[in-house]
């Protein structure tokens, strides 16, 4: 039996706002910049996107972590930076919050970043400490 193939519309639907993914894709663009100069190394976290149940299971057991940061930030002298994006409207998860609380109290540096000015304020301010 060959099954038919629906029509495409000529009309593309129009592309849902994704504000936290642009503030992360520019927010890591600068990192790069950085991180070409030799100061830091940065990875992004790739926990938020749904999945089968099943491959949630074995994610978990593999050490994925609700509330996990989006950017983690190794720099220069053995410092950690923990990058949360939020969009300007955006709020912590309860997950989001107990993880931040827990990586502060370890002594790591936790921020919550609305737009690329912050972020590069803050990784100005650490790289210059040096």
């Amino acid at each position: 039996m060959v099954r038919s193939r629906k029509p495409q519309s000529r009309m593309a639907k129009p592309r849902r706002r994704q504000p936290e993914a642009d503030l992360q894709r520019a927010v890591m663009a600068y990192l790069r910049q950085i991180e070409a100069l030799g100061y830091c190394m940065a990875l992004h976290v790739p926990n938020g996107a749904r999945r089968h149940p099943i491959t949630g299971a074995i994610l978990r057991g593999l050490g994925m972590r609700a509330g996990a940061p989006d950017i983690i930030v190794l720099l220069k002298g053995g410092k950690t930076l923990l990058m949360e994006l939020k969009a300007a409207k955006g709020r912590l998860s309860d997950a989001q919050e107990s993880f931040g609380d827990g990586a502060v109290m370890l002594g790591h540096r936790y921020v919550v970043v609305r737009d690329l000015v912050e972020a590069q304020r803050i990784i100005q301010e650490i790289v210059g400490k040096r």
